[in-house]
């Protein structure tokens, strides 16, 4: 059987980290535990590397074009997500976001026993049915 062993983290730096950056205590936990334990070094972590432009993906632009007309207009959006951690993450994150935009907007996670792994007709008919 394999222990798990966790490194001792500096609570008090932590909770220094949480009040500059106003982040919760748990998350100012881990970075600390990864060696982040002032603003200067935050700043670093946080403007290292260069992210990703979403406008680089092809069409990219015409996507997200028509979810804004979508919003605009008031046109029913579902949000199709995933039963894993970074599904559930994403769906959750795209609700929170069209929520503070407006939109008339729901989810929809397929059933991993009965409808497996990503898009099929059984969601398709009950998202329909859904409006």
């Amino acid at each position: 059987m394999q222990i798990w062993k966790r490194n001792a983290v500096n609570e008090n730096a932590a909770a220094q980290l949480s009040k500059i950056t106003g982040f919760s205590f748990p998350f100012s936990k881990l970075l600390v535990s990864r060696g982040i334990t002032d603003k200067q070094q935050l700043d670093s972590l946080l403007s290292s590397g260069p992210l990703c432009n979403p406008f680089d993906i092809i069409d990219m632009d015409k996507a997200a074009g028509r979810v804004e007309r979508a919003i605009d207009e008031g046109v029913k959006i579902c949000v199709y997500g995933d039963y894993d951690a970074d599904g559930v993450t994403a769906t959750t994150l795209l609700m929170l976001f069209f929520r503070e935009k407006g939109a008339d907007a729901f989810y929809y996670i397929p059933d991993r026993e009965n409808e497996g792994y990503g898009l099929n007709e059984e969601a398709i008919r009950a998202i329909a049915e859904m409006g």
